[in-house]
């Protein structure tokens, strides 16, 4: 779905549900007769079901515009003064930081970033496959929604996800990497929240987590800052109780991911559409990794073999700084035979990756 507008996913499988019927025929291929057609045909049944769902979206969205034309009334004064009124306000809401990058990208930017096309590197042992005793099947006309994770700091996408919308939220939370979740906090139970559509999910399932949204929520009611252009009503639930058919998204449009205090990630729905045959029916594997972006991990600057392990500042034994050391490489070279270090003006960290 294209249109950049408000999409409610639960209208959209119900309708999707109902138009599918209309379109549903024999499907006999070319040339054959009616006894061929009888025979063992599985192969073309289920070509004929995803052409069958293809048609069906191709006219709920026809059918959509057509309705939005036919329902509009245009009135050339009052456009142009709702133009007018528009023009004389505050234009500049009060946004978070990640969302800066994307109204300050020039045309270069913009044209630099759509000819960029990222390398996957998801490998098959991600990919967790399950036991057949334990699969669950699909419901018939499952919504399945595909979900990019952005980088923090470079605006590339990180991870991608296929997500059931039967899935909550926390389903998909569960599943999201970030480097700063192992080098602040190790809980198996971190706050965090979506905000999607001017509503904040936030991770509640453990009670003595902090809300991150709490701060917000009453920053926008002081001085009824809320009633400003550009900002709005906001509204708080917990993300452990609503599923995706529950939210009302736009396709392509870029919503916020905040976790470890002030860690801020993009996340965009770039595609909602119904389960075809082709896609895995066991329900367990979702969300299902379908694509990862390149970890890069520097290598040991003493030996050049093994991946680094450690990161040193103001090291008298390195020649840079910061220095890059393998766990082979950094005790001899800073510790003694009896596991004493033989100098402390310099601090060293432990390195995973970029």
């Amino acid at each position: 779905m294209a249109l950049r507008t408000y999409v409610s996913l639960k209208s959209f499988q119900d309708a999707l549900t109902e138009a599918i019927p209309r379109f549903e025929e024999d499907f006999i291929p070319e040339g054959w007769s009616q006894d061929q057609a009888s025979l063992d045909c599985s192969q073309y049944v289920q070509r004929s079901r995803k052409q069958v769902i293809e048609d069906a979206i191709s006219t709920i969205i026809e059918e959509e515009i057509q309705s939005r034309i036919y329902d509009q009334q245009f009135d050339p004064v009052e456009n142009s003064l709702k133009a007018q009124q528009l023009a004389m306000e505050d234009n500049r809401p009060c946004q978070l930081s990640c969302w800066d990058y994307f109204r300050r990208r020039n045309r270069k930017e913009v044209k630099s970033t759509r000819g960029f096309k990222q390398i996957n590197y998801i490998a098959s042992m991600m990919k967790e496959p399950t036991n057949p005793a334990d699969m669950r099947q699909i419901a018939p006309n499952e919504v399945i929604l595909t979900v990019s994770l952005y980088n923090p700091n470079k605006q590339l996408k990180q991870q991608e996800f296929h997500v059931l919308g039967s899935q909550v939220l926390t389903d998909l939370r569960d599943r999201l990497y970030c480097l700063a979740d192992y080098l602040y906090d190790t809980s198996p139970i971190r706050p965090a929240f979506f905000l999607i559509e001017n509503t904040f999910y936030n991770d509640s399932r453990s009670g003595q987590t902090q809300d991150y949204s709490e701060p917000i929520m009453r920053w926008l009611e002081q001085d009824d800052r809320n009633l400003r252009p550009g900002l709005g009503a906001f509204a708080t639930r917990p993300m452990e109780q609503t599923t995706f058919l529950d939210l009302n998204i736009k396709i392509g449009q870029p919503y916020l991911y905040v976790h470890q205090g002030n860690c801020e990630h993009t996340i965009v729905f770039s595609e909602a559409r119904i389960i075809s045959p082709d896609d895995v029916q066991d329900a367990n594997l979702y969300p299902r990794h379908i694509f990862q972006a390149k970890i890069r991990r520097r290598k040991c600057k003493i030996c050049d073999i093994f991946p680094a392990r450690c990161v040193t500042y103001s090291d008298r034994m390195a020649t840079d700084d910061p220095y890059f050391y393998c766990d082979h490489c950094y005790r001899p070279l800073h510790y003694t035979s009896d596991n004493r270090l033989l100098f402390t003006d310099f601090e060293t960290f432990p390195y995973y990756h970029e």
